[in-house]
């Protein structure tokens, strides 16, 4: 493990710090305890095996040209608008006013996220997240493409329905039809939600 973790105990809180930076407080010692655990586990080096590099991962934002995109290189976290990637962990983290909530798809659902809001493709980071987030909640799965999102489900007649953020168009199978992100979010959630 590359990483110090510690709990410390401090003016009637539990404090959880990596490299000597806070990150939990708590005030409950079996919740602090608990936390605890859990960032070690998340730094442990035996789940941090990633399939990219740290410079790879570098050398693939570089084609992201947006002030919102923020590498902090000392840290391996990378930022753009509500979305956080931890290198360390391999997790990638939509904070929201309701908190954070981890999604699936790691760096690849990050650059393809910042690489559509960038290039004008979708108009805010949040119209994908919120909808990955959606999907999540009704226990599905989704994946990222280059340029694409696909939802996997029984409940599609053909088992997925795929959106391409580059040709604007919705595969559902036996059709494919030109349509925005939002008919293909609407379409998603509308089956999913019955």
């Amino acid at each position: 493990m590359s990483s110090k973790i510690a709990l410390i105990y401090e003016n009637d809180n539990f404090l959880i710090t990596v490299n000597d930076t806070v990150v939990d407080t708590e005030k409950d010692m079996e919740t602090a305890i608990e936390s605890y655990k859990q960032v070690i586990k998340n730094n442990s080096e035996k789940n941090n095996v990633q399939a990219k590099t740290w410079e790879e991962i570098l050398e693939i934002m570089k084609d992201i040209d947006d002030s919102r995109l923020i590498i902090n290189d000392e840290y391996k976290n990378i930022a753009f608008d509500t979305m956080r990637f931890f290198y360390n962990t391999g997790k990638l983290f939509y904070m929201n006013s309701n908190g954070m909530t981890e999604l699936i798809g790691g760096i690849s659902l990050f650059h393809l996220v910042a690489d559509m809001v960038s290039r004008g493709k979708v108009t805010s980071s949040n119209d994908i997240l919120e909808f990955c987030k959606a999907v999540l909640e009704c226990k599905t799965a989704y994946g990222v493409s280059e340029d694409g999102i696909l939802v996997a489900s029984p409940a599609f007649n053909y088992g997925s329905v795929e959106y391409n953020f580059e040709t604007g168009k919705i595969h559902k199978g036996t059709s494919i039809e030109k349509a925005g992100f939002s008919d293909y979010k609407t379409y998603v959630l509308s089956i999913l939600k019955k």
